[in-house]
């Protein structure tokens, strides 16, 4: 009787990591696909991005924190 049980037992458990080595797999193909659909985005060369800033702008920031000046008054 007690073989029996133990049977059981190794087969819920056997079960259980099936279903938990599936789900595992299934969500490395999906963490794959992912990280290859956004890794070109992250690797994106540095020419195609553009950080220049004109002075004109700047001064424009620069000026609307400041505030009025005492000579425009």
């Amino acid at each position: 009787m007690f073989e029996r049980f133990e049977k059981l037992i190794f087969k819920i458990v056997r079960g259980v990591l099936l279903v938990f080595a599936l789900f595992a797999f299934i969500s490395l193909i999906i963490s794959g696909v992912f990280i290859a659909t956004s890794l070109p985005k992250l690797l994106k060369d540095e020419k195609s991005v553009s950080v220049k800033v004109s002075y004109e702008e700047v001064d424009k920031e620069v000026q609307t924190a400041k505030g009025p000046s005492i000579r425009e008054k």
